[in-house]
């Protein structure tokens, strides 16, 4: 019975195999059909609007047309590896930057960004249309005669790549410039170009690359700005400033290690360069490393003595290392000199002050060194008053030092608001810990 079953079994699965294979075979009949029903009008279609884009080009009245309508084709990823669209299209501005470079030449009226984007564009094109010729064997020799055909027209009009992103400098549209540079410097290493040798030949590839990271720079872009600051560097003519941008770009991109190396750099080539020396000098200062900041401040003064800035850090070296007599010597000379830097008279101040703390810390006084302590109290005064008129608002440098002062010699007007402006600053702190 078991047996019968089975046999039965058997029976209905020999039975069932054709039907489903009927099934299959359908299944696969209708997915031909659809597929010959289907690709022979995609492919009418293409070699009508193929046909199309050449009857534009041929009138040559409608370039802008043709150049519409391949870049519909284009779209579609069916036809984006097809050469002949891009060609046609390369023709198609071809066309359109020989009709705007006439009336340019004749100076007649003419959208100038539209003809650097005609140029821009070309080389894209072109550059696309060459790497297909290296991986569509079938078209190979076709595609090649074109590009050879184009190449030398290319290479001639490449200046217009620089020009435009000048161009777009001029009108502060940076990130567009940039485009513009980098097509300009990447042509060296396409292989449409090979036989220019451009990365020997151009001397104008430091330039354009120093303008690249000069746009990345401005446009707050770190991956633009340090993209060409390699080449950049070979621009002698602006290092210094390239550097900065360099610099600025690093410290965006909170790349501390490269930030400081950038301005050491930037400090060595150009001492007296005003961007290097003060971000140098302030780094050190705030780790409190003096000897550092004494080492760059001789190299500065030694490049520019006459230099007020480097004066003034030089006061602050001494200031924070308790050469106060130095400092005031120094700080006088400035103010002789009618410095306008105000922390002058605030150096000057806190060293008499710092004077007088530190022999009020002796243990025993004599009446000499009380005298001492008020003398010096005395001279700090007139710096600190000065430096609190010019910056008022920095109660944090001059509040303290002026309420002992004040303290010490018996001045119960000033003392007193001194101590109800430090109280009303401690409130607020506390409100604000609240």
């Amino acid at each position: 019975m078991n047996r019968l079953n089975l046999n039965k079994d058997k029976y209905i699965a020999r039975e069932a195999t054709p039907s489903l294979a009927v099934s299959l075979l359908s299944i696969t009949t209708c997915i031909l059909l659809l597929s010959s029903f289907f690709f022979p009008l995609n492919i009418h279609a293409q070699k009508k609007e193929i046909a199309q884009i050449q009857e534009f080009l041929k009138k040559r009245t409608s370039p802008e047309n043709a150049q519409e309508l391949a870049d519909k084709l284009l779209t579609d990823s069916t036809y984006r590896k097809n050469p002949r669209i891009w060609q046609l299209l390369g023709e198609s501005l071809f066309m359109q930057y020989d009709a705007a470079n006439e009336k340019l030449y004749l100076r007649q009226q003419y959208d100038t960004a539209k003809f650097f984007s005609l140029t821009k564009r070309l080389f894209s094109v072109y550059e696309t249309l060459d790497s297909l010729s290296l991986t569509d064997i079938k078209h190979n020799k076709t595609i090649e005669k074109t590009v050879e055909r184009k190449v030398d027209n290319l290479h001639r009009l490449r200046q217009n790549l620089f020009n435009g992103g000048i161009y777009h400098i001029y009108k502060h549209q940076y990130n567009e410039a940039y485009q513009y540079f980098d097509t300009y410097i990447e042509c060296s290493a396409q292989h449409l170009f090979k036989k220019y040798n451009y990365s020997h030949s151009d001397t104008l590839l430091p330039r354009a690359a120093y303008w690249a990271v000069y746009c990345g720079y401005k446009t707050q872009n770190p991956r633009q700005a340090l993209h060409h600051s390699y080449m950049a560097l070979k621009d002698t003519a602006n290092t210094t400033s390239m550097l900065q941008y360099l610099a600025e770009t690093y410290k965006l991109d909170n790349d501390t290690t490269r930030y400081i190396q950038t301005l050491v750099e930037g400090f060595q080539r150009s001492p007296s360069f005003p961007y290097f020396f003060p971000r140098l000098f302030q780094y050190y200062s705030q780790r409190e490393q003096w000897e550092e900041c004494q080492e760059i401040t001789t190299m500065a003064i030694q490049a520019d003595p006459s230099n007020p800035l480097f004066a003034f850090a030089q006061s602050n070296i001494y200031l924070n290392t308790g050469a106060y007599d130095q400092c005031i010597a120094i700080s006088d000379s400035l103010i002789q000199a009618n410095d306008t830097i105000a922390r002058t008279y605030l150096n000057a101040g806190l060293s008499y002050y710092y004077k007088a703390v530190i022999n009020e810390k002796k243990l025993k006084k004599t009446a000499q060194d009380k005298r001492t302590i008020i003398e010096y109290y005395r001279k700090a005064r007139p710096y600190l008053e000065t430096y609190r008129l010019r910056e008022p608002e920095r109660s944090d440098k001059w509040a303290m030092p002026l309420y002992i002062i004040y303290l010490n010699l018996n001045m119960g007007e000033d003392f007193d608001e001194i101590d109800r402006l430090l109280k009303i600053k401690q409130h607020a702190q506390e409100q604000h810990l609240k």
